[in-house]
């Protein structure tokens, strides 16, 4: 099983105002106990005030992405970008709102894309918290320098980089595997590509599921 990935590119503000009015966090170091899950961040502000905000998002849904995505490019109001870096989780297992949105009725399976979602969202905004708080899981982030790695700690490249469950695929591991090619949101064909086992990810279970890394920005989204 194919999926893929890729570093998403989000404006940001770096105070919060009536626009840029959602935070993105960075983990807590010295918290007791296990970490709050997504409805008490972003529900709840158990964790506002704290100091522990990395800028502010227009959406809740672009952050959702970013930290499916694992981490994403921040584009500042000066034009400035930085990467903001996955750094850690709170422990919660990871649950599709695809899947949720299908079982519930709400949106078929079929339309469940990243565009398909925000889409319904902007359709049904009064189920945006309610759809978002199925996903107990909550990814922080951390400012960088360097450009997008993986959990292998070397830089992603597109199109040979996978995401792995390493209890399964060890990360270093080189393979040979027929990748989907894409023409016009359709797979057309398939063509034999030597990849790269350098990430893991929350999502990727199993022996025979790989995520692989399609680059950076709108273009890579759409792939």
């Amino acid at each position: 099983k194919f999926t893929g990935y890729f570093t998403p590119v989000l404006k940001v503000s770096k105070v919060a105002d009536e626009v840029y009015k959602y935070p993105i966090y960075t983990r807590p170091k010295d918290w007791a106990g296990p970490l709050p899950t997504r409805k008490q961040i972003d529900g709840h502000k158990v964790l506002a005030g704290k100091g522990l905000e990395l800028a502010y998002a227009k959406s809740l849904v672009d952050i959702y992405y970013m930290q499916v995505q694992g981490s994403g490019i921040v584009e500042y109001q000066d034009g400035t970008r930085q990467l903001f870096a996955h750094n850690g989780s709170n422990k919660q297992s990871y649950r599709s709102i695809g899947g949720y949105l299908a079982r519930k009725g709400y949106l078929p399976a079929s339309k469940a894309s990243i565009r398909g979602i925000k889409n319904y969202f902007k359709r049904h905004p009064e189920r945006l918290e309610e759809v978002l708080y199925s996903n107990d899981s909550y990814v922080f982030f951390a400012p960088s320098k360097s450009q997008p790695i993986g959990a292998g700690m070397v830089p992603l490249v597109e199109q040979f980089s996978i995401a792995v469950d390493p209890k399964f695929i060890p990360l270093g591991s080189c393979l040979l595997a027929r990748v989907p090619v894409i023409e016009k949101d359709k797979v057309i064909r398939h063509e034999y590509n030597v990849l790269l086992a350098q990430d893991i990810g929350g999502a990727i279970k199993g022996p025979g599921h790989v995520d692989l890394y399609t680059g950076i920005g709108s273009r890579a989204q759409r792939q």
